[in-house]
């Protein structure tokens, strides 16, 4: 018997995230955030999906403290922000990664 061809892609063959930086305080200067080069876009993915998750749970959970009339703080909306500032960095990493094949 002949083994089966496949089409998918073996994780050793996907190039791993781009470096990029993120988190500028006044979205113009300088970064105080960097995802590491060369770090698996696979778990780069599964990380950024768990944040996406966590982002969505707390929004949700706010959303309802705020209809039954609790006060909403900003730094609660800050950290949704920032959590969803690290799963779009991770995504983009890994976007740009995949479109160019892990070259610079």
């Amino acid at each position: 018997m002949h083994p089966k061809n496949t089409t998918g892609y073996d994780p050793a063959q996907l190039p791993p995230l781009r470096k990029l930086e993120f988190g500028s305080l006044d979205m113009v200067g300088e970064h105080l955030f960097c995802i590491r080069e060369g770090q698996s876009v696979v778990d780069g993915l599964a990380l950024a999906a768990e944040l996406a998750d966590g982002v969505h749970q707390l929004g949700n959970r706010l959303a309802a403290e705020i209809n039954n009339g609790e006060i909403a703080y900003l730094s609660e909306m800050r950290s949704l922000a920032f959590l969803a500032e690290v799963a779009g960095a991770i995504t983009r990493a890994a976007q740009y990664s995949l479109k160019t094949g892990g070259a610079e």
